[in-house]
């Protein structure tokens, strides 16, 4: 067995804005060193729809980005999640 002090950690994560939600609940993914959340605000769907455009996307985005362990680090001096959107 691998100690879990010496396990690679991934550096980047991907997903749905409801899946990253998801895995934040679980204690699946860690927030405790992020330092850019980056949205993909660029993609359109067949329909000309974008996540922002999207309730089913849009109010999963809101919900995510404004969770309080984001929230505080938005602004902060110390330890700060930037949030770009492309």
């Amino acid at each position: 067995m691998v100690p879990a002090d010496s396990i690679d950690r991934m550096n980047i994560g991907v997903g749905t804005p409801q899946r990253i939600h998801d895995l934040l609940d679980e204690g699946a993914l860690s927030v405790k060193h992020l330092k850019r959340i980056i949205v993909d605000a660029s993609h359109v769907d067949q329909k000309k729809r974008g996540i922002l455009d999207m309730r089913e996307t849009q109010i999963p985005l809101v919900g995510l980005l404004s969770r309080p362990k984001f929230k505080e680090r938005y602004e902060a001096e110390n330890d700060k999640v930037q949030l770009l959107f492309y």
